[in-house]
């Protein structure tokens, strides 16, 4: 009968109870999902650094998946049009994009048709005894290390990489003192694997004071500076491997080190001190037996003595640093 009246709640019709469970169980359930958007990047993040650190993929993968953040603006503008209406068709969209995007990224980066191309750079000493070293590095396999002490050479080395993608050298020699530039100017082509496309080779003088400033993008680095006189190291490092072993010899070396999302080993050589200070979101991994920690610091008991002593800032992101 038409307009028939629940006995027990004067003045609603009967069935309307149903029609409002039903309402909210579409406001407070299929209406209210959303695409959890910034875990599963978080996510997939955390995966791709966890191969990398594995040595299954290649740091050099971020040089190339950077390039498709666009992806990220197409998503959340799907969201705000079909997230409220169609919510899993947006999140399966959401999904595809991301991994076309990671997959696109690996594909790229693991194109291998460049020709690739062997140089050889040198300078000679001369008369130079004090160097600074600026040195830009993208994507791929960069070695420091010493000449041999009986050398004549400033600097020598080796480059390898496809076609176009030679380092730019540029030197000015002043009263003794040398400047030297060392740049990549473009992105580089690295690769899928262990072993990426671009590589340098780079080999300084022992004879030499050097200050050296270092900027990588996606490497891998080693470091050897144990037969360097290296009075200043400054290095800002991007989702790097980096292996630094400090200077035996040196007397004081001051050293910063930068890095976001990086696996970082720094060794001291038995008979030099240290004192490290470390700050950011990383756990530090260092032997406290040889350097207690004092207040902010960990440092050697015979710091303030020592003939040869490095002093360590650390300044590191999402990375894991071991000192030893």
């Amino acid at each position: 009968m038409a307009g028939s009246i629940d006995s027990d709640r004067p003045g609603y019709p009967v069935g309307q109870d149903e029609e409002i469970a039903v309402s909210l169980e579409a406001r407070h359930g299929r209406g209210n999902f959303r695409f959890p958007l910034f875990a599963l990047i978080v996510i997939i993040v955390g995966v791709i650094l966890l191969l990398q650190t594995l040595g299954l993929l290649s740091w050099a993968l971020w040089s190339y998946l950077w390039r498709f953040w666009p992806v990220l603006i197409i998503i959340i503008g799907i969201n705000l049009i079909l997230g409220r209406r169609s919510p899993w068709i947006a999140a399966a969209v959401s999904l595809v994009l991301i991994f076309l995007a990671v997959g696109v990224a690996a594909w790229q980066a693991g194109l291998g048709h460049n020709e690739l191309v062997s140089g050889h750079f040198s300078q000679p000493l001369d008369s130079i005894r004090s160097a600074t070293l600026d040195m830009t590095f993208g994507a791929g396999e960069l070695t420091l290390e010493s000449l041999p002490g009986a050398s004549v050479e400033l600097m020598a080395g080796e480059t390898r990489g496809p076609e176009g993608a030679k380092m730019s050298l540029q030197l000015s020699r002043f009263d003794g003192q040398a400047s030297v530039k060392l740049a990549f100017p473009q992105e580089g082509w690295p690769e899928i694997g262990a072993n990426p496309s671009l590589r340098w080779d780079v080999n300084l003088s022992p004879r030499l004071l050097l200050d050296l400033n270092l900027t990588t993008g996606a490497s891998t680095c080693l470091l050897d500076l144990s037969e360097l006189r290296v009075g200043k190291l400054d290095l800002r490092a991007g989702a790097s491997r980096i292996e630094a072993i400090m200077p035996r010899a040196a007397g004081q070396t001051d050293a910063s080190i930068s890095a976001g999302a990086a696996d970082i080993v720094i060794t001291i050589p038995e008979g030099v001190a240290a004192r490290v200070k470390h700050t950011g979101i990383s756990a530090l991994d260092i032997n406290e037996q040889r350097f207690p920690k004092v207040g902010d610091y960990y440092v050697s008991p015979n710091y303030n003595t020592a003939a040869n002593r490095v002093n360590i800032d650390l300044n590191t992101g999402a990375a894991s640093v071991r000192v030893r």
